[in-house]
C-alpha cells in the first residue's frame, strides 16, 4: 500500500516584505534630510568663510606691500631653502 503526501504551497509573507520595504524607504528618506540639512548649513555659511578669507588676503597684500624688498627677498629665499631641504630628504633614496 503506497502512501502519497500532498503539500499545500504558502503564501509569501508579504507583511514582512512591505515592512522591510517600508524602512528602507524611511532610512533613504533620513538620509536625504541628514544631507539637505548640511548642505544648506554649509551653503548659509559661505559667504561668511569668503569674506573671511577675502579679509585674510588683503592682510597679506597689504603687509608684502609695506615690507621692504630686502625682507621679502630674505623670506623668499629660506622659504625656497626648506622647499628644496624638505624635497631633497623625500626623493632621496632610503638606506636599507
Amino acid at each position: 500500500m503506497a502512501t502519497t503526501t500532498t503539500r499545500t504551497p504558502v503564501a509569501a509573507d508579504t507583511t514582512t516584505t512591505t515592512s522591510t520595504e517600508r524602512s528602507a524607504t524611511e532610512t533613504a528618506r533620513d538620509i536625504a534630510d541628514t544631507v539637505r540639512g548640511a548642505t544648506s548649513d554649509a551653503a548659509n555659511r559661505l559667504p561668511a568663510a569668503a569674506a573671511t578669507t577675502r579679509d585674510a588676503l588683503v592682510d597679506a597684500s597689504r603687509t608684502l606691500q609695506s615690507e621692504s624688498s630686502e625682507r621679502l627677498s630674505a623670506g623668499t629665499l629660506l622659504s625656497f631653502g626648506f622647499a628644496l631641504g624638505l624635497s631633497s630628504t623625500t626623493l632621496s633614496p632610503s638606506s636599507e
